[in-house]
């Protein structure tokens, strides 16, 4: 995923710059960022981009589907996991097997929030190209 943003600031003698990301109109208006226009952040300058300068910022790809895999995938294979279980340890009520299933379900967000904080480098923008 590639993106565009304006250096705005200058950190730690130039190693970081904090960048504006502006909100676009192929952002549409889903509500997802309700109120968010635009976003700051702070990436690192390894192309000594100056203030005032257009920069190409880029989040990997293979990165974007490992996180899509643990926060939509990862759960409901955890749902379906714990009902099986259930069902293969010989529980007869079908509220337990789901209750099971729902622990599972909770479980796998905990896992991947663990994993993802382990990983926190790998989904973070990395400054490409400066653009002007």
């Amino acid at each position: 995923m590639k993106q565009v943003a304006e250096v705005t600031a200058l950190l730690d003698g130039g190693e970081k710059a904090e960048v504006l990301i502006r909100k676009h109109s192929a952002c549409g208006d889903c509500g997802g960022c309700e109120g968010i226009k635009d976003r700051d952040m702070i990436v690192d300058n390894p192309l000594r981009a100056k203030v005032g300068n257009q920069v190409y910022l880029e989040l990997a790809e293979k990165n974007i589907l490992t996180a899509a895999v643990l926060i939509y995938l990862l759960p409901i294979v955890g749902l379906i996991a714990g009902y099986l279980i259930g069902e293969a340890l010989g529980v007869d009520s079908e509220g337990l097997k789901a209750f099971m299933g729902f622990v599972l379900f909770f479980l796998s967000f905990l896992i991947a929030r663990l994993y993802g904080r382990s990983r926190e480098e790998d989904y973070e923008f990395q400054m490409i190209e400066v653009i002007e």
